[in-house]
């Protein structure tokens, strides 16, 4: 990945990695400090691992008690003896258990264990080891907790310098990469000149090793004579005991060897040489080297830009996407850092807060940033603009930046210029929402502090351009700051948002947002988070349920409370973002997420049902499905085609349509807003994932109310449905039934206008009190499905999803005319997801780990469809053994209803399932 252009990446390092390094200082002292308080150890420790406030938890040698933490943090589970018992870790005191205890395949290392076991001794004596051992477990924190030179810092202040070094087992090849590297920054305690002669001698013998010379050369040749016999060695071919993971047979090519090798080279040019070298020689064998590292930091600290490229060029964010990038962050403070963080916020939108924070954290390196930038990473650089200027940095090298910096500063100088609303010059609303708000009384309190803070009073309220005073700017925060949870707002600020603008709300939401996260994400600090839910817009809820993802992954509870903020927004994109997050399973955000559209519901007196379709995003599309995009100089429309594409064209001065449509806006000229540019952009990537999620969820729902025949009033469809301006352009193929109250029967579908047309093309106007169901083609005849084809292909209109050919899915027939179930094994995901696809669930069973069934309601029948299958895992279908449909079962209460008994829709259903298995199915050889 081409990114930066060498230069200063600014790659912060702590004392122990400085040492590591040939042009490192060498510790000033290695005397091991006392032992510390283990609670305050604890809370640190817990505190470090769930939000690092730097690269390292510590610096040099710990004291043993943080030495002790940190070591059984790394345990990655309890040990069991061999009879599955748990085994204590100070048995490995013990060398009977240490010969004979392994985990799995993999058999712990001697001086690990040892190690842990030292650390849980230390822990017993610590008065209270329930503060201290094993109190995270090792999977909360992606790399583990310790890289390797601090490993042996924990190990000097554990066991003492002596263990450092096995001499004899360094010098016939049980020296490890990760023993050079904390040897390299603790040094060699207790070596003679004579061993070190020896291992000398090893180094020059042209017979040994080679693998064994390189890292012996590390500990203690010069760096000029350990860079001469790199330079002789190279990346060489090699023979590796397991090559699959040590560099397809080339000598370095294994990473953890080539870092340890690399960090005794004189100079970073050096060991990038080195990098490029090895890489080169892998690639002409079709491999590269790998950037899979167990922990990066120290691979990142010797080599720089290479390995940054390829860390993230391979995605391996992935599945600790902020976690991850923000540790990377951490290391990174130079100028030529700029590109890479912005890129970070190119691949992942759920690193964009981190990203952020670090721009603002780094303002002055990015405002002397000059190099140059693609399109994606300088709209990344101008969205940042704003906080940048915001943060005090309103000079930038860089011409985009500059430019969008110059036009923030003006707006701010006109709303300066246009001054706050005096007492006198309030719109005539305020007084009478002042009074309703003094009025008010909800019956329950939030506690405030008596003074807000800083950085809630810094809230920029602005309502038509002009800012509030800083007294009634109060007012209206301290009111939004005692919105309740799952309350309605207050009076004041219930008309303060409806006199601001979209953008004015976002802004103060997201500065609130903003500032609660920067502040700490306290708890006392909570009302104000919901205060910028009441504030906040569409741009706000974006940005909320950005941090939702971030905090998905091991924040749960915050990422609920985030959740639970965009419940308090009260808005169709509250509702679309929930129903979203009703996919997320991780974290069970899915269950958290239908909870908080209940409470939406409640919150706005609706059912569920009526949520969904009263309160759809609308992606701001006009009633034509269209929106206007604006970059300042010229604007392009952008229109939502039926099936969902979204296509683009320039208007002319007149306003109206020119050129050839077009799938994605152009680059930004010269005489365009950078700011504008940026934003329309960025609406458009909203658009098109609001299009998506809306597509998504309502063809579910619309699937499942045409087979259980759920009905509309008239009123709620022609008013929800048929004008909406997503709904309508995607679901405009579908065929619907009216029944009137007098009972007579009508089949429409919605046309481009909103209205409603039969297939003979007249147009319909639904009573308020009409009964309008989504049509299932088993209440249909043949001859009006058959017209009704006729009549959607001539209009080039395609369902979203099944449903006048609904029917001709028809498989194999047993003797009573039921499907004929398939016979062979199918593999448990394929099953689980076919079958789920079609809104079958597995059916719990009391107390077990197996479902032994999958089951359907239709509700408008009665009767509970039910296939049953050998046994499912309930929480990972997919690890489950090949599974066999065993019998179908279909049900009214606890009577089984016969075949030929069955609604035509129940029989329709059922068939496509059974169907779709057979397809899936392996025989039986």
């Amino acid at each position: 990945m081409s990114v930066g252009s060498g230069g200063d990446l600014g790659i912060v390092r702590n004392r122990v990695e400085e040492a590591v390094l040939a042009e490192g200082r060498p510790l000033d002292d290695l005397t091991v400090p006392p032992p510390a308080d283990p609670r305050k150890v604890a809370k640190a420790g817990r505190s470090w691992v769930r939000k690092p406030a730097g690269p390292t938890p510590f610096d040099g040698v710990p004291d043993p008690t943080t030495a002790a933490w940190f070591a059984t943090q790394a345990i990655e589970s309890e040990p069991l003896d061999g009879d599955g018992e748990p085994l204590p870790w100070a048995a490995f005191a013990d060398p009977e258990v240490r010969a004979t205890w392994s985990s799995g395949t993999r058999r712990i290392d001697p001086k690990e264990q040892l190690l842990r076991a030292d650390a849980a001794a230390v822990t017993a004596a610590s008065g209270d080891p329930a503060q201290v051992a094993l109190t995270v477990p090792h999977r909360s924190f992606g790399w583990g907790l310790l890289p390797a030179p601090l490993d042996a810092g924990a190990r000097l202040a554990l066991r003492g310098a002596g263990d450092l070094l096995d001499l004899d087992a360094a010098l016939t090849g049980e020296l490890r990469a990760r023993d050079v590297l904390g040897l390299r920054a603790y040094g060699l305690p207790g070596v003679t000149p004579e061993a070190r002669e020896r291992m000398l001698a090893v180094v020059a013998d042209p017979t040994a090793d080679p693998a064994r010379r390189l890292l012996l050369s590390a500990l203690v040749a010069s760096p000029e004579d350990h860079h001469g016999l790199v330079v002789e060695l190279g990346p060489a071919p090699y023979t590796w005991v397991n090559p699959t993971t040590r560099g397809d047979q080339v000598l370095l090519g294994d990473p953890h060897l080539l870092v340890a090798v690399a960090a005794a080279l004189p100079d970073p040019d050096a060991r990038r040489t080195l990098w490029f070298a090895v890489d080169d020689r892998l690639r002409q064998g079709g491999s590269e080297l790998t950037t899979s590292f167990t922990r990066p930091d120290l691979a990142l600290v010797v080599f720089g830009e290479p390995v940054l490229a390829g860390l993230v060029a391979r995605k391996w964010i992935a599945g600790y996407v902020v976690k991850r990038a923000t540790a990377v962050l951490q290391r990174l403070s130079g100028p030529a850092s700029v590109p890479w963080a912005l890129q970070l916020a190119v691949d992942s939108s759920k690193v964009t807060g981190a990203v952020r924070a670090w721009l603002v954290e780094h303002r002055a390196v990015v405002g002397a940033f000059d190099g140059s930038l693609n399109a994606a990473r300088t709209e990344q650089l101008v969205a940042a603009v704003p906080d940048l200027v915001e943060a005090g940095q309103t000079e930038f090298a860089h011409p985009a930046a500059a430019a969008a910096a110059r036009l923030v500063v003006t707006q701010s100088a006109e709303q300066a210029d246009a001054g706050a609303f005096g007492a006198d010059a309030l719109p005539q609303w305020w007084a009478a929402a002042l009074a309703a708000e003094e009025a008010y009384s909800d019956g329950q309190s939030v506690k405030l502090p008596r003074r807000l803070p800083d950085w809630v009073t810094a809230t920029p309220l602005v309502l038509g351009g002009r800012p509030l005073g800083a007294g009634d700017a109060e007012a209206v925060l301290t009111a939004a700051a005692r919105t309740v949870p799952d309350g309605p707002r207050r009076p004041l600020v219930a008309a303060v948002v409806a006199h601001m603008s979209a953008a004015e709300r976002d802004t103060a939401g997201t500065h609130l947002l903003r500032g609660w996260i920067t502040a700490g994400e306290r708890t006392q600090d909570k009302p104000f988070a919901r205060a910028g839910a009441v504030l906040g817009a569409d741009g706000w809820v974006d940005e909320v349920m950005q941090r939702v993802r971030e905090w998905n992954e091991g924040r749960y509870n915050r990422a609920k409370f985030g959740l639970e903020l965009v419940t308090l927004n009260a808005s169709s994109a509250a509702a679309a973002a929930l129903a979203s997050a009703e996919s997320w399973k991780k974290g069970g955000m899915d269950w958290v997420a239908a909870v908080q559209l209940g409470a939406l519901a409640d919150l706005l007196g609706l059912s569920v049902e009526d949520l969904g379709t009263r309160l759809l995003a609308t992606g701001d599309l006009d009633a034509r499905s269209t929106r206007v995009l604006d970059y300042g100089s010229r604007s392009f429309r952008a229109s939502l085609r039926p099936g969902g594409t979204v296509v683009l064209h320039l208007l002319d001065a007149d306003g109206r349509p020119s050129g050839k449509p077009r799938a994605s806006l152009p680059a930004a000229n010269g005489s365009d807003d950078p700011l504008a540019v940026a934003a329309a952009k960025k609406a458009l990537k909203a658009l098109r994932a609001t299009v998506t999620e809306v597509g998504r969820t309502q063809a579910a729902r619309f699937e499942g109310a045409m087979v259980d025949e759920k009905p509309w009033t008239g009123a709620d469809h022609a008013t929800y449905l048929a004008p909406h301006p997503i709904v309508n352009p995607l679901f405009r193929a579908l065929v619907w039934r009216a029944v009137p109250p007098d009972g007579s029967t009508v089949l429409v579908r919605m046309d481009e206008g909103g209205e409603y047309v039969g297939v003979d093309e007249e147009t319909h106007v639904l009573p308020a009190d009409a009964s309008v169901t989504l049509v299932h083609p088993a209440r249909l005849t043949a001859e009006e499905r058959d017209a009704w084809r006729a009549h959607l292909a001539d209009h080039e209109l395609v369902a979203p999803f099944p449903q006048l050919d609904r029917l001709e899915v028809v498989g194999p027939r047993a003797d009573d005319g039921s499907p004929a179930l398939p016979v062979g094994t199918i593999h448990p995901g394929t099953l689980h997801g076919t079958l789920s696809g079609q809104g079958w669930g597995m059916a719990y069973a009391d107390g077990g780990e197996l479902a032994t069934a999958y089951d359907r309601a239709f509700l408008a029948a009665g009767v509970v469809a039910t296939l049953h299958v050998t046994g499912v895992v309930l929480y990972n279908p997919a690890v489950s053994g090949d599974q066999r449909v065993l019998r179908l079962r279909v049900a009214r209460g606890n009577t089984v209803v016969p075949w030929a008994d069955l609604d035509p829709i129940v029989a329709a259903e059922i068939d496509r399932a059974v169907a779709a298995l057979h397809t899936k199915v392996v025989a039986d050889a």
